[in-house]
């Protein structure tokens, strides 16, 4: 087959004397062989399920970046100077058998999430949205997947994360009593960004979204609320939460409709869904 080199994990060892055998019995000229340690667990096992995903389909359907996998691997047991992201063609012109070393690596996990994180931010924006939006729902407006892209690249690790991340926008608020009775107590702040909502565009881009706040929050200091009793509560009107990506992404990726759905529903002290009283039509 004019294989000449064979590397292989060090578990093979043992089969090496019988296929020299082998090679030698049939006339054939041996390749040469090389044997590398094993990858373990941080228990110090040979990586196994119950350590998570060790296989390169599974790391693929959590949505590591194969350039990330590819960098995280090369650094295991070997010599690589002081720099952790190395691109490919430097692991090709760099790559010698004799700087790996005998010691068996241990999988860190937290090491794969840093290289897969700093992967993703160093993507093209357009291949990161293109790679969050395919995690979405199908049907998922490409402003929303656009904006929710952009919200959470910052945090994100593996684009496998993208649905839970995004439901914490999506999902249609349900504020726990406490944090309802806190945006309940800003109707007239609300009703004032509801006014400010609803003569804006259908989708507003980020830039859009962060005059909108801007106006909003002219008109609180103009009136006397300070920052925190404008945004907060709209914050929690909008998505049940006092933490979150910052309120730009958030009306970027509601557009109009569902924003004014939301805070109606806050206003009239109903749950998202339920039909309301509020005056004006949203359109």
């Amino acid at each position: 087959m004019a294989i000449t080199h064979v590397i292989r994990g060090d578990d093979h060892l043992t089969n090496s004397a019988r296929q020299l055998l082998l090679f030698r019995a049939l006339g054939a000229g041996p390749p040469r062989f090389a044997h590398h340690s094993l990858v373990l667990g941080a228990d110090g096992a040979k990586l196994s399920k119950r350590h998570g995903a060790t296989s390169v389909g599974e790391f693929r359907e959590l949505g590591y970046l194969p350039q990330a996998l590819t960098n995280y691997l090369a650094l295991l047991s070997w010599s690589h100077g002081e720099d952790e992201l190395i691109g490919r063609e430097r692991m090709v012109a760099d790559f010698e058998p004799s700087r790996l070393s005998p010691s068996p690596s241990v999988f860190d996990q937290a090491k794969l999430d840093w290289l897969d994180h700093e992967y993703i931010m160093a993507l093209d924006p357009r291949e990161h949205e293109r790679r969050f939006a395919e995690r979405l729902e199908p049907g998922t407006p490409p402003q929303t997947a656009a904006a929710l892209a952009a919200a959470f690249q910052p945090s994100l690790v593996a684009y496998g994360q993208a649905p839970a991340l995004a439901a914490a926008v999506l999902q249609p608020p349900d504020a726990a009593p406490e944090m309802a009775a806190k945006a309940a107590a800003a109707a007239p702040q609300l009703a004032t960004f509801r006014e400010l909502r609803a003569s804006a565009a259908d989708w507003l881009p980020l830039v859009a979204a962060h005059d909108l706040l801007a106006a909003y929050r002219a008109w609180g200091k103009g009136t006397g609320y300070a920052a925190r009793d404008l945004l907060m509560p709209l914050r929690i009107a909008l998505t049940s939460a006092e933490h979150g990506p910052e309120l730009p992404f958030v009306l970027a990726a509601l557009g109009r409709d569902e924003t004014l759905a939301r805070l109606d529903a806050t206003l009239a002290g109903k749950a998202h869904g339920e039909p309301t009283t509020t005056p004006g039509d949203a359109s």
